[in-house]
């Protein structure tokens, strides 16, 4: 498996760096939300997470440069509480 990638974890390609590759990276913390911790609330209602799934094959497996790379078959059902 090989694959090319334009990021890592050195000092020419590591966080530092990643905003020159995706404008979208520059910041302190990335998250798909803006989470301010100091206003984060708990809140005793909820109840903890759950996953369950059931077993599968995957199509595919192929390294991307970064992580492993798994595709499965769309057809399966997952669920999270």
């Amino acid at each position: 498996m090989t694959g090319h990638h334009g990021w890592g974890y050195g000092q020419n390609d590591g966080p530092s760096q990643w905003h020159k590759l995706y404008p979208i990276a520059q910041g302190d913390r990335q998250s798909p939300i803006n989470i301010v911790s100091s206003q984060a609330v708990y809140s005793p209602s909820l109840k903890p997470l759950e996953l369950s799934y059931e077993a599968c094959t995957s199509l595919s497996i192929a390294n991307n440069g970064h992580s492993v790379q798994v595709e499965f078959n769309d057809s399966d059902d997952r669920t999270g509480k």
